[in-house]
Parts: C-alpha cells; sequence; structure tokens
C-alpha cells in the first residue's frame, strides 16, 4: 500500500511539472501618449491629491500645473512668478492645500479654493537651502521640510 500511495504521489508530482505555468498580465496600460507642452518642461515630479483626482506637477523655472488624473486634457495653470527650481510637493491630507518646494529656500502653498499659489515664507525660514522634500505628518498640523545646503562644505 506504502508503494501504491508513492507511486500516485510521483505521478501527481509529474503531472504537475507538465501543467501550464499562469503568468499574470500587468493591471496597468498606457493606452494614450499625452503631452502638457511641445517643449521640454524639466518636470521634477508631481503630487497627487489624497482623492487621486488632481495632480499638481512642477518643474524648472517655478513650473506649475494642476491636471486631472481621468482626464490629462482637464488641466488648470497655476501662475507663479518665481524662477527657482521646485524638487517636490505633498498635498495636506485634508485635500485642500499642497506645499512644494523647490532651490533657494523656495516653499510654496496651493489653495485649491481659488486654484492661488502664494509664498509660505520658506526663504525666510531656510535661506538658500535647497530644498528637496516635504511630508505632511497623518494629521496635517505639520510638515517636515528637508534640503541641502548648496556651496556648503569643501
Amino acid at each position: 500500500m506504502q508503494r501504491a500511495s508513492r507511486s500516485t504521489l510521483a505521478a501527481l508530482f509529474a503531472l504537475m511539472m507538465l501543467a501550464p505555468v499562469a503568468s499574470a498580465g500587468s493591471a496597468v496600460g498606457l493606452y494614450e501618449k499625452i503631452s502638457l507642452s511641445d517643449h521640454d518642461l524639466g518636470l521634477t515630479g508631481a503630487s497627487v491629491d489624497p482623492l487621486g483626482e488632481w495632480a499638481i506637477v512642477f518643474g524648472a523655472e517655478s513650473y506649475l500645473e494642476l491636471v486631472s488624473t481621468s482626464d490629462p486634457e482637464d488641466r488648470v495653470e497655476l501662475v507663479w512668478n518665481g524662477e527657482e527650481d521646485l524638487a517636490y510637493g505633498d498635498f495636506h491630507p485634508g485635500g485642500q492645500t499642497a506645499l512644494i518646494v523647490g532651490s533657494e529656500g523656495q516653499v510654496l502653498r496651493y489653495a485649491r479654493s481659488d486654484h492661488s499659489v502664494t509664498d509660505a515664507g520658506g526663504d525666510l525660514e531656510f535661506g538658500q537651502i535647497s530644498l528637496t522634500s516635504v511630508a505632511w505628518n497623518s494629521g496635517g498640523s505639520w510638515a517636515y521640510v528637508g534640503g541641502t545646503e548648496v556651496g556648503y562644505g569643501g
């Protein structure tokens, strides 16, 4: 009886080896190319709101634009007259505002209510430090801001 169960087990393993291997396809499909501009905007990143509906894209020379994640043709130009390179952004957990940071201590605040972009006073706090990251705490009562000091050290 032991010999019969061993041979049955061996036959099952052999059948399993002959069975086709299942492969999973990607759930993400890129079907259409959307271009924000005909020329290089110097984009460095994007921050998606907590509901996943809108993204702020940002980059060189203070480029800012709000783009719908469901229809990238639906966009709102965000006006800021700075020249700093913007490096990173993060939406407040409530989704109504976002902070965007960049070179020369730049901290900008985006407000969803009127799509305004204002100086949040980062240059007063950070001087010439090149800010490279920002992240709100989960309660939205404060944000981490990180950067590197330009020209410091040898």
